[in-house]
C-alpha cells in the first residue's frame, strides 16, 4: 500500500530510524545493493534503486565470469 509506506515514511522522520520501502526509492533512507563474495573478491552493484533488476542481472552475469 504507497500511501501506508509514505506514511511510515514520514512518522519516522527525526526518530533516527531508518526505513527501507524497497519498490520506492523515494521513501527510502538506503538501499541493499546486488553483492557478489568470492574469496578475496567483494562485488556490490547498484542502480540507486532506479533498476533493481539491472544490478541482480549484472550480479548473476558476475557469477558466471567468477565461479
Amino acid at each position: 500500500d504507497a500511501e501506508l509506506n509514505r506514511r511510515v515514511h514520514e512518522d519516522t522522520r527525526g526518530t533516527g530510524a531508518l526505513v527501507n520501502v524497497v519498490d520506492d526509492p523515494q521513501h527510502c533512507d538506503f538501499i541493499f545493493p546486488a553483492v557478489l563474495r568470492r574469496d578475496c573478491l567483494t562485488a556490490a552493484i547498484s542502480t540507486d534503486g532506479k533498476a533493481p533488476f539491472v544490478s541482480g542481472h549484472l550480479r548473476l552475469v558476475l557469477e558466471n565470469i567468477f565461479p
